[in-house]
Order: C-alpha cells, then sequence, then structure tokens
C-alpha cells in the first residue's frame, strides 16, 4: 500500500477523472513526435507524472480498454475482441467504477466507452454516451463538475474521446501542413502517409484544445488540489504496422498521471514498465483503497511519486537501454533449459488446429517451475523478480515484463507476446501474413505506401528482437545461436504466464469461423446505414449509431432539462 498521508486532503477523499482518447500511441510532443499541437498534454506531463514504457494489454480497441477498466488481461475478463462483434465481459467481472461505489464515490462516465453494447452495465451511477467527439464530451463533464462535482461526495469522471480515432474529416479537424510534421520512422516517407497524418494532427490539436478546457473547468470549480488527473489511450496508432500488431508500435502508450496540486509535484518521468492491467490497482492504491484479489494487474503507487532520476524534458522515443552483453544478460537470466521443439513452451501451428490449447508452466533444470509462484495480488506477485544486473543494489522495479495480446480483430489472428526493457518476444499461434490490416487501416491513405509483400509473405512463428540496437522490431533474431538462452527464458516465462492466467485458445479453424461468422453478420448489419454514414460502428461518434443495446444516457444535459421544463410550464 502507497504512503496516502496526502490523498485524504481538503474536503475529503480524492477525485479522479480519467481522460482517454482512441488510436494515439504515443504520438504527441512530450514523446518526440515531430509537428504534433498538443501544449495542453505536453504541460501535463510537465507538470505531472509523464509514463514512457506503458503499453496496452492488447492492440485494439475493446480488449485494451476492458484492461484498462477492470485490472485483468482480455483473456480473463473474456473481453477477446470488438464489442461490437458480440464480445463481451464474463458474468461476474468488477470494473473500476463499481468497485469505487463501493467506497463512495460517485462514477460517472460522458463519451466514449467501447467495452459493452449496454454502457449500463459498466458499473456507472452516470452515462452519457450519446456523443463522443470531444467538444461534446467536454461540455457535458464541465456541465457536470459545475453543477455536481462540487459537493462532498468524492467521483470518478471518465471523459472518453471519439478522438483521434479514424476518420480524420476535414469539415471537423484543422489539417496540418503535410510538410511541416515528422513522419514516424516506422512508416515509408511518402505523400499519401504525410497526408494521412496531416489528418491525424488536426484531430489531435482540437482534442488536446478540448481536454484544456476540461482542466479549466477543474481549476474554475476549485477541485485542483483534490483531484487526480489521467490522460491515457488505448492502443498504438491506427497505421499500418502499429494497431492490431503487438510491436512497440501497436502497444506502446501515452499514460500521463497528474496528482492533486496539493502534493506539490515538481513534474516526473517514469521509465519504469507498466501494463493497462495496472491502472485499476494503481488508481486504487493511490486513493488508499483495498486492491482486490482478482485483479492481475500490480500497483506502481510506491514508486509514480518519488522524484524522478530523469529529465522531465521531452524523451526518446526508442528504447535507451546501456548496450549489454549476451554473456551479461545469461548471467542475469534465470537458468533454463527449454527446447524450442517442445510443444509445451511454444507450439506449432498443427497443435493448434486440433482444439482448445492451454501451455503448461515451463520446467526449469531443477523440475521446478521457471518464475516465483503466483502470490497475493497485492503484494507484487507473479510479475515481480528479483533484478539481478550488475549493480546489486539497484532498485527492484515493479515490473521486468509486460505480457500482450491479441486473440480477434477483424479476423482471428491469435499472438502472444512478452516485453522487458531489453526484449521483445512474439509468438504467432496461426498461420497469418506478416500484416493482417484490419479494415480502418486497409482502406487508409497509408495503406497505399505498403510493400504489397507485407500483406503476402507469411509470418514468422517466433519472433525475437534485441531492443537495446534494434527499438523499430526489425531484425528477427528466434533461432539465432548466440539469442538461444535469452529466447528460451522468454518463451518460458510467456508459457508460464498463460497457464497461470488460463489462457486457451480455439484451434485455428475454430477460431477462423469465428471471425468469418460475426464478418458475416457485421456484413448483414452494414447494409442499413444511413446515407455517407460510416460502415464500421466503430468509426461513429453518435452512440445511437454505434449498435448498442442498451440506454445511452442516464441524465439529461442542464439544457435539456431546461427544454424539458420550458415544456411542461406552457
Amino acid at each position: 500500500m502507497a504512503n496516502n498521508t496526502q490523498v485524504n486532503c481538503g474536503r475529503g477523499a480524492a477525485n479522479v477523472i480519467f481522460v482517454h482518447w482512441h488510436d494515439l500511441g504515443r504520438h504527441l510532443t512530450c514523446y518526440g513526435a515531430v509537428g504534433v499541437e498538443s501544449p495542453v498534454l505536453d504541460q501535463l506531463a510537465a507538470d505531472g507524472v509523464l509514463l514512457t514504457a506503458a503499453h496496452a494489454t492488447a492492440p485494439l480497441c475493446s480488449p485494451a480498454r476492458g484492461s484498462l477498466f477492470t485490472g485483468q488481461y482480455p483473456h480473463r475478463n473474456g473481453l477477446v475482441g470488438l464489442a461490437h462483434h458480440g464480445f463481451a465481459y464474463r458474468p461476474g467481472v468488477r470494473t473500476l467504477p463499481s468497485r469505487l461505489s463501493d467506497h463512495g464515490y460517485r462514477t460517472v462516465l460522458f463519451g466514449m466507452q467501447h467495452e459493452s453494447t449496454d454502457p449500463t452495465s459498466l458499473g456507472f451511477d452516470t452515462i452519457d454516451v450519446s456523443d463522443s467527439r470531444c467538444d461534446y464530451v467536454v461540455e457535458r463533464a464541465a456541465e457536470w463538475i459545475d453543477e455536481v462535482g462540487v459537493g462532498d461526495q468524492p467521483f470518478f469522471l471518465t471523459a472518453g474521446f471519439f478522438e483521434t480515432h479514424r476518420p480524420y474529416p476535414e469539415d471537423e479537424y484543422s489539417h496540418a501542413d503535410p510538410d511541416a510534421i515528422g513522419v514516424p520512422d516506422f512508416l515509408p516517407d511518402t505523400a499519401d502517409v504525410r497526408s494521412d497524418l496531416a489528418g491525424l494532427h488536426g484531430s489531435i490539436a482540437k482534442a488536446d484544445a478540448a481536454v484544456g478546457r476540461l482542466l479549466e473547468s477543474v481549476d474554475n470549480a476549485g477541485l485542483a488540489d483534490n483531484t487526480w488527473i489521467v490522460f491515457a489511450t488505448d492502443h498504438g496508432l491506427a497505421f499500418p504496422r502499429a494497431k492490431s500488431t503487438l510491436y512497440a508500435e501497436g502497444t506502446g502508450i501515452s499514460f500521463i498521471i497528474r496528482p492533486p496540486r496539493s502534493f506539490g509535484h515538481p513534474g516526473s518521468v517514469y521509465d519504469g514498465l507498466f501494463s493497462g492491467v495496472d491502472l485499476t490497482p494503481t488508481l486504487l492504491d493511490l486513493l488508499g483503497l483495498p486492491v482486490p484479489a482478482d485483479v492481475d494487474g500490480l500497483s506502481h503507487a510506491t514508486e509514480l511519486l518519488k522524484p524522478s532520476a530523469l529529465s522531465v524534458d521531452v524523451p526518446s522515443l526508442s528504447v535507451d537501454v546501456p548496450p549489454l552483453s549476451v554473456e551479461v544478460r545469461r548471467a542475469q537470466a534465470t537458468s533454463l533449459e527449454t527446447s524450442r521443439a517442445d510443444n509445451v513452451v511454444s507450439p506449432g501451428f498443427e497443435a493448434r488446429s486440433r482444439g482448445d490449447v492451454t501451455p503448461q508452466p515451463a520446467r526449469g533444470r531443477d523440475g521446478g517451475d521457471i518464475l516465483i509462484p503466483e502470490g497475493d495480488a497485492t503484494k507484487e506477485r507473479a510479475s515481480r523478480r528479483v533484478r539481478r544486473d550488475e549493480n546489486p543494489d539497484a532498485p527492484t522495479p515493479i515490473r521486468t515484463a509486460v505480457f500482450t495480446e491479441k486473440t480477434y480483430h477483424d479476423a482471428f489472428d491469435p499472438i502472444r507476446a512478452i516485453r522487458t526493457k531489453e526484449y521483445s518476444y512474439i509468438e504467432n499461434l496461426a498461420p497469418r501474413p506478416q500484416l493482417l490490416l484490419p479494415l480502418d487501416i486497409a482502406d487508409s491513405q497509408s495503406a497505399r505506401s505498403l510493400d504489397p509483400q507485407s500483406t503476402i509473405v507469411p509470418r514468422a512463428q517466433r519472433e525475437l528482437y534485441d531492443l537495446r540496437f534494434d527499438p523499430r522490431e526489425r531484425n528477427n533474431l528466434a533461432g539465432n545461436p548466440a539469442y538461444a538462452d535469452i529466447e528460451a527464458e522468454l518463451a518460458g516465462r510467456l508459457a508460464q504466464w498463460r497457464s497461470r492466467t488460463g489462457d486457451t485458445l480455439p484451434g485455428t479453424a475454430v477460431g477462423t469461423e469465428i471471425a468469418a461468422e460475426f464478418m458475416r453478420a457485421w456484413m448483414a448489419r452494414s447494409v442499413d446505414k444511413e446515407p455517407g454514414e460510416e460502415a464500421l460502428p466503430s468509426r461513429r461518434p453518435l452512440g445511437s449509431r454505434r449498435e448498442l443495446d442498451g440506454e445511452i444516457t442516464t441524465e439529461p444535459s442542464s439544457s435539456a432539462r431546461r427544454d424539458h421544463d420550458s415544456v411542461g410550464t406552457h
């Protein structure tokens, strides 16, 4: 438990405002992006804690968001695909707002959610998802803060922006000058890519300004001294080789936490690995509330507010790790002896076509499990290992690895991965091309600049990247004898994580048919779309057009109430 002596300050327990955007990755100036207008978020990062190594649990919307709000991996909470394709939380899964309600918090959702077709099932007291565009969301949030938020009862308010999801229509977003922006180095520098990025930059600028108005409303209400501000996105950019992949561009996310002003926090950088499942336990811990045992994530509360050893200047997007020899890494690693031909650790495609496969824990030379056994969720359990590096007095990180997954997007594409600060190891569990583009990227301008072979050439079954020398994950070292011990260690840790968390997959034929079925159903529904409307529900900002089953609002806005009262008096 964190030291919470300053949390219960002012008028009572601290509030939390969680602002989240779509498909942003780390494409902000405070993360090193060039040509982006994001002064509000850059200032929020300077005033708060900028997390430089945060990763989504999944590279697509619903599964990534589900982990943020439950503290559980997608295969644990059940949300392994998109909500509008029929995926949902398992019965009994608790969300962060429902847990906070148990402790006397008012819980409010304005704007975007993509975890359920029934927004009323997500555990919020008040919802309005009728429009998720940033201007409307901030207007409603500011209105609620001014009228209701100033009460004595603490609140958790979620402001979900449709931005920066595709499309980027010019009548809504002022596109940037394509020649004045920087092209991320994982993308080709072409006219199509620059034009595509110009629309994204326009969306970012508008959403950033909206965050500024929201923060201004917090200041005007006198709540800044007692309110945590959290900003995050769900996953990587909606561009080729980012969203829907388990590379850094697909799972790396912006994450900023500003403590209440009363803390006097000077601004810092936190470079520890942080997973989407860590948000729920970290927030609960920061608020002085218990972390439930069924949460998969780890609390970083004790570390987040420590003075940073890093400068708060804009950090590099690249992984900055001192070069270490393979021999040193071998000395750091737990002793392993795992055969790459053993289907227990890395089953081949053939093993997965015969039905559900549950990986078993990898074994060490002594016959015991490789990693420490799972313990209490509130005491930094399975993911926390003793770090054996050159400095024996170095602090033990909260995490030495993050685990990421993809099962369904627009297709069945099962992938699992483990990422440390030094290495990325990926297992592709069905035969697929190098890039399997989701629909919203496949029809983008940027897709026209792809090498056509990348969507045809078969993907490697295993991928291993040395992030110290190859941060963009281009040189696959899987099978390289010089990295055999590293590959074996990471494969073993991934296998044990899957076993420990109950990660099972359907066979390739079964999973492929499940995806084909939900895509057929979507195509049948899409014929009913309105003229000029986007075919994908995820690309529609209005709640009434997102194929939701439940209510889209449980409380009218002040203007709506005034209109209603006016009608009633005539």
